[in-house]
């Protein structure tokens, strides 16, 4: 499958959850971060350092999963590829606002940090930091994997109004991520 050189955007609205094995909606792609849509859960994969336009498209995933939304809940997915920068300043207080503004609609939210040592380390202590000046009804579970998101999210994903399967989730992780490492 030939890959998108440029800067990928579906504008139209994401669509309605229904079977399980319905494919994600690409919502934005760029080199680097890939966001979608999937039953409700927003995934995003970040192999680069967030910038202030991947944190308006982010803006803007929310806001179509919100629109279509069982019940005005979602759940997130965020994959940090090994060795992505950490955002800079005024990107991190984009985050944090974004968090702020959506943090009572998100049921569940995952951080899948698969590596170890200091980039790791570093990484948690980003996500530490947004939860303490942010609003606490959002906390963001680091994971270690896929599967271990997998295992988790189904059970708390129930409160969005939507079922889904730890292994239809699994498969769309995966594909997601293999997708953006393509890129």
């Amino acid at each position: 499958m030939p890959q998108p050189s440029k800067t990928e955007r579906n504008d139209a609205p994401a669509p309605e959850s229904s079977g399980q094995g319905q494919e994600p909606t690409i919502c934005y792609q760029a080199p680097g971060c890939l966001m979608a849509l999937w039953h409700n859960v927003m995934i995003v994969v970040w192999s680069t350092r967030a910038t202030l336009s991947m944190v308006a498209e982010l803006d803007k995933l929310i806001q179509s999963a919100l629109a279509v939304a069982t019940n005005g809940k979602v759940s997130a997915i965020n994959v940090a590829m090994n060795g992505s920068p950490l955002p800079e300043p005024d990107v991190r207080l984009a985050f944090d606002e974004i968090t702020r503004r959506y943090g009572s609609h998100i049921v569940a939210s995952y951080l899948v940090v698969g590596a170890g040592g200091f980039w790791a380390s570093e990484l948690r202590s980003f996500v530490t930091g947004l939860q303490l000046v942010r609003d606490r009804k959002l906390r963001v579970h680091v994971a270690t994997s896929l599967d271990e998101v997998a295992g988790l999210l189904p059970a708390v994903h129930l409160e969005t109004g939507v079922r889904i399967e730890e292994a239809a989730l699994r498969r769309v992780l995966q594909a997601l991520t293999a997708r953006a490492r393509a890129a």
